[in-house]
């Protein structure tokens, strides 16, 4: 019985978008447990709430599959700046799962499908990284990698044209001058260096390597 009232007011509590939702929604999900209701069904701000948890311990296995859960029980009429946000932390934890490719499959369709919403830099970041990432592997198995040596370029292209000044469109610079450095096209790897913007915090590290890219192409020459 205390059981019941205690469902009662988490319900309650958990109808409100406040710092305590996310609390109240494990504390439901808990009790169900202990009053026999194991393995009833979730509905979406229940699998958000529960994703979020885990992800707070850092158990991005369960949380990746709690967003993609909540993805797919998303109504229609849900807020579009939500529904962005929703795939940015789905393809994050993707991400930290190491399923490079989901990642940035899911994250690069935030950033250039939902292009107006507040997650959608931060998505092609974490696009971008997962490619890099998903490049180094194919590397390391010595297999070609043009495919995501293409998915960045294309994504970095993207990214400076439509957030110039961002944070986002700098590092993505700088991961274009890591990969033309690896293929010693030190000329190209120089000029992404010397284009990021002076106001960025790496900007004088990234006049040193850009340096650095021309004095190879000078010692070449």
């Amino acid at each position: 019985e205390l059981l019941n009232k205690a469902m009662g007011s988490l319900a309650v509590v958990a109808r409100y978008d406040t710092i305590y939702k996310q609390p109240a929604i494990v504390l439901q999900q808990k009790y169900k447990g202990m009053i026999g209701s194991v393995g009833s069904a979730l509905n979406f701000n229940e699998a958000v709430a529960l994703g979020d948890a885990a992800k707070d311990r850092n158990d991005w296995s369960e949380a990746a599959g709690l967003y993609a859960k909540a993805l797919k029980l998303a109504e229609a009429n849900l807020d579009a700046d939500q529904l962005a946000y929703l795939r940015h932390k789905l393809g994050f934890a993707y991400f930290q799962t190491k399923r490079y490719y989901e990642s940035a499959v899911l994250s690069e369709y935030v950033a250039r499908h939902q292009r107006e919403s507040t997650y959608a830099a931060p998505a092609a970041h974490v696009a971008l990284e997962a490619y890099a990432r998903a490049f180094n592997d194919v590397l390391r198995l010595e297999q070609p990698a043009d495919f995501e040596e293409d998915r960045i370029t294309r994504l970095v292209d993207y990214v400076t044209k439509t957030w110039p000044t961002a944070p986002e469109a700098n590092a993505a610079r700088l991961l274009l001058g890591d990969l033309h450095l690896h293929h010693g096209r030190f000329a190209e790897a120089g000029a992404a260096f010397e284009s990021v913007s002076a106001d960025s915090p790496d900007y004088a590290r990234a006049l040193g390597r850009a340096g650095d890219a021309y004095w190879h192409v000078y010692a070449d020459g």
